[in-house]
C-alpha cells in the first residue's frame, strides 16, 4: 500500500482503454442539452431574465419563400420581440450583398423570403 492507508495490501495496476470507460463508469450522469440543441443549424441559445434568476431558452430560426415578412411563434416578452427584429434586420442589411452576388451568379432575381422564429417553451 502506497498511499499510506496502513492497509498493507498490494497496490494494483491496471491501463485501461478509452473503449471500456463506459462500461466502468455505466450511463451519462449528465447531458450537455444546450450543446446538443444548439449544434443544429439555425437554433440559437439564449439567457431571458426572470425574477427567479433566468432562464436558458432555444430560439430556431429559418426561411422560406414568402414576402418577407418576420412571424413570432412561443412565448417573448415585448424586450424579446424587439431583439427578434433587430437581429433580422441587422441580418437583412448585411445579407444584402451576399444575396445580391449570389443571385447573380446564379443568373435569376432575388426573392423575398419569409423568416419563421420559433422560441421553445420547454425549456
Amino acid at each position: 500500500d502506497r498511499g499510506g492507508g496502513g492497509g498493507g495490501g498490494a497496490t494494483v495496476t491496471r491501463v485501461v482503454d478509452a473503449d471500456e470507460l463506459p462500461a466502468m463508469l455505466g450511463p451519462e450522469v449528465f447531458v450537455d442539452d444546450v450543446s446538443a440543441r444548439a449544434s443544429v443549424p439555425g437554433v440559437a441559445v439564449g439567457l431571458a431574465w426572470t425574477p427567479a434568476g433566468g432562464e436558458v431558452m432555444y430560439v430556431e430560426v429559418s426561411t422560406m419563400a414568402g414576402k418577407g415578412n418576420v412571424r413570432i411563434t412561443g412565448r417573448l416578452g415585448d424586450v424579446m420581440q424587439e431583439s427578434v427584429h433587430a437581429a433580422v434586420t441587422w441580418v437583412r442589411v448585411h445579407a444584402e450583398l451576399f444575396l445580391r452576388a449570389a443571385a447573380a451568379a446564379a443568373g435569376r432575381r432575388r426573392r423575398r423570403r419569409r423568416v419563421p422564429v420559433h422560441a421553445f417553451d420547454d425549456v
